[in-house]
C-alpha cells in the first residue's frame, strides 16, 4: 500500500505544470562582466531599529564600477521627521524636565571603494522564472510559482573594501548613565539631578574596512515554448566591515547649569555584516541590509538596516555619437 501511495504521489508531482520539464530555450546573451558602470538609487525607505536610536527615512545611493577593477559607492540617508526619529522625537515632547539642547536630527553618509582582488568567471545554474500570458487568470496556475534552471555563466568577486562614515543621532542619555552607572556633573563637581529625563546628541566620524564576495549574473534566453523571454541579471554582494570611529558626545544644558558628558564611556570600534542586491537594468529596484554594532555609546551600539531601493536608474554611460553631415 505504501508503494503504491508513493507510486501516485510522483506520478502527481511530475505532472504538475512547471515541475519535472525539459524546457527548450535559446540563449540570447550570456555575459557577466557587461553590465552598466553606473546606477542611481532612490531609497524611499529605510528602517534603521538601533540601541542608541530607531529612525524611519529616505536617502539616495550611487554605485560606479570602474574597469572591472574598482566600484565606488556614495550613500546617504535621514529621517523623514522628528516622528520617525524616536530620540529626537521624545527629546522634544519631554521639555518639562529635561535638558535644554536641541536634539540631532539623524543623519547618515558613507563613501568608499572596493577592489577587486579576485574577479573570474565560472559555470553555474541559474533559476529563471517561467511566465506565460495564457496562465493569466487562471487560477490554478497562479498557485504555482514555476521556475527552471539554466545553465549559465557567473561572474565571482572578491574585494578589498576602504571608505569613510559619518553620522549624528539623538539617544537616551539617562538610560545610557543607569547602564553604566556614571553621573554628570558641573563644573563645580555638583552631581546632576537623579530624577532628570535626559537626551543627549552624539556624533561618530571614522573608517571602515573589510571585505566582499560578490556574484553578477547578466543572461537571457528565449523558451521555445508558450512562455515568455525570461533571465538572470542579479548583481549580488555581501561584506564584512570592522568599523573604527571617533565617537563624540555632547555636553548638556539643565536648568541653565553646564553639565559635562565625559562620564560617559563610548565604543570606538564595531562591525557589519551586509548584503546588497540590484538588477543590471536600465529601470530596477534593489535592497539592502546590515546587522552590527556601531561605534558608538557603550551598551548601545547594536543595529539592524534594512533598505528598499526604488527606482534605480541604471547607465552604461556609452553615448553614441552623431556625426555632423554638412548639406552642400
Amino acid at each position: 500500500m505504501k508503494k503504491v501511495i508513493f507510486l501516485v504521489f510522483c506520478v502527481f508531482i511530475l505532472a504538475r505544470p512547471g515541475y519535472g520539464q525539459a524546457i527548450g530555450y535559446q540563449m540570447k546573451y550570456d555575459d557577466p562582466y557587461n553590465i552598466n558602470k553606473l546606477f542611481v538609487h532612490f531609497i524611499p525607505i529605510y528602517s534603521d531599529v538601533a540601541a542608541t536610536n530607531m529612525t524611519i527615512g529616505y536617502g539616495f545611493q550611487i554605485d560606479y564600477y570602474h574597469l572591472n577593477k574598482f566600484d565606488f559607492t556614495f550613500h546617504a540617508r535621514k529621517s523623514y521627521g522628528a516622528r520617525t526619529d524616536l530620540m529626537r522625537d521624545a527629546a522634544e515632547k519631554n521639555t518639562g524636565n529635561s535638558n535644554t539642547d536641541s536634539p540631532n536630527v539623524y543623519n547618515m553618509v558613507e563613501l568608499g571603494g572596493t577592489y577587486h582582488w579576485k574577479d573570474f568567471e565560472a559555470e553555474k545554474e541559474s533559476k529563471v522564472f517561467l511566465y506565460s500570458k495564457k496562465d493569466k487568470g487562471s487560477k490554478w496556475e497562479s498557485m504555482v510559482v514555476k521556475t527552471t534552471t539554466i545553465a549559465g555563466k557567473v561572474r565571482n568577486i572578491y574585494g578589498g573594501r576602504l571608505g569613510g562614515m559619518f553620522y549624528n543621532t539623538s539617544f537616551d542619555m539617562s538610560r545610557a548613565l543607569s547602564k553604566q552607572e556614571a553621573t554628570l556633573s558641573d563644573a563645580s563637581g555638583n552631581p546632576i539631578d537623579n530624577t532628570a529625563v535626559l537626551f543627549g546628541n552624539m556624533k561618530s566620524s571614522g573608517v571602515y574596512l573589510g571585505a566582499s564576495m560578490a556574484w553578477f549574473r547578466n543572461l537571457s534566453v528565449e523558451f521555445e515554448s508558450k512562455y515568455e523571454p525570461g533571465g538572470d541579471d542579479l548583481l549580488l554582494t555581501t561584506y564584512f566591515d570592522i568599523l573604527l570611529a571617533s565617537v563624540k558626545v555632547e555636553d548638556i544644558v539643565y536648568q541653565s547649569t553646564a553639565y559635562s558628558a565625559s562620564p560617559i564611556d563610548v565604543n570606538n570600534i564595531g562591525f557589519r555584516l551586509g548584503i546588497q542586491g540590484k538588477f543590471n537594468r536600465a529601470f530596477s529596484w534593489g535592497y539592502g541590509a546590515e546587522i552590527g554594532y556601531r561605534p558608538s555609546v557603550k551598551t548601545q551600539s547594536f543595529f539592524m538596516l534594512l533598505k528598499l531601493s526604488f527606482p534605480i536608474l541604471g547607465s552604461d554611460l556609452k553615448y553614441s555619437k552623431i556625426d555632423s553631415v554638412k548639406q552642400e
